[in-house]
């Protein structure tokens, strides 16, 4: 089915390290590939190859601006998932510094979230 296809290859994105920070990054402001390859300090191949899966699942797009590509994050997908990552995984957990961003940018989620007293991935207060 298509929409398997899809749903492996959308999960298959988010569970590389080098792409989630891409995502981080993306977050935080719009950038060509020269501005991700210097804030994230991977080689500009690695990081036009992993872009490429990013904008497979349209966890990414970009807008030419001449003979470059400005990269931004689909908000819509990106900013739930990680606030849900938030309310799951330790306080010392990357994607809090992620979703402080979030918060600046006003992606914050109106819904109340279950909050728990412990992490659900390590069990840590």
């Amino acid at each position: 089915m298509k929409n398997d296809r899809f749903c492996m290859d959308f999960f298959s994105a988010l569970a590389n390290p080098l792409r989630i920070a891409i995502l981080q990054s993306l977050l935080e402001k719009e950038k060509n590939v020269s501005q991700l390859v210097e804030d994230i300090g991977e080689e500009r191949t690695l990081v036009s190859h992993n872009l490429a899966q990013l904008l497979n699942v349209n966890l990414v797009s970009f807008q030419q601006a001449g003979k470059e590509r400005i990269y931004c994050v689909n908000e819509e997908i990106v900013a739930p998932l990680f606030y849900l990552l938030e309310n799951f995984v330790c306080k010392g957990c990357s994607f809090r510094k992620s979703c402080k961003v979030m918060q600046k940018k006003g992606l914050r989620m109106r819904a109340p979230v279950l909050q728990r007293e412990t992490c659900a991935g390590c069990g840590r207060n």
